[in-house]
């Protein structure tokens, strides 16, 4: 069920870090979310951004790498996520034609990946899915990617 703002309040502060490095606390509140960064004091987000980040997540609108990005823009700006999404056009590439032909140019650059991938060594893919992810710019649809990649490597 769904945490009213009152059950929030007095949960476990969660310590994490982005890919800046820097070391991030999330402590819940009564009104909202308190973020900060290091030492330096906490910002607040209302619960409904930090709940409207976690939606884009679920809904596949963008992906969890995508997702630090747009949070650390969120920390920047206090800015909402949607509009941080939609502004900057980070949503996820989730078009199976459009991936498919990231998928089949990452394969033709890759020979040594598919040479190992047909004797076995199926952890092969990854290299493969890894193209196609930074081709992407990030934005491709993981689980996407990696279910085209086993298609296509397993038919070769």
């Amino acid at each position: 069920g769904r945490l009213a703002a009152p059950e929030l309040a007095g949960a476990r502060p969660i310590a994490f870090r982005l890919t800046d490095g820097r070391a991030y606390t999330y402590t819940p509140t009564s009104d909202g979310i308190a973020i900060s960064v290091g030492d330096d004091d906490a910002r607040r987000f209302a619960i409904g951004a930090g709940l409207g980040l976690v939606r884009l997540i679920d809904d596949g609108t963008i992906s969890g790498k995508i997702a630090k990005d747009v949070f650390a823009r969120m920390l920047a700006s206090g800015e909402d996520p949607a509009a941080i999404v939609q502004r900057e056009g980070l949503t996820q590439v989730a078009d199976a034609g459009a991936l498919e032909a990231l998928v089949d140019a990452a394969i033709a650059a890759n020979p040594k990946a598919v040479a190992d991938f047909k004797s076995g060594k199926t952890a092969a893919a990854k290299a493969v899915v890894g193209q196609v992810m930074k081709a992407s710019g990030g934005k491709a649809n993981p689980g996407m990617v990696d279910r085209l990649v086993q298609e296509k490597l397993s038919r070769r």
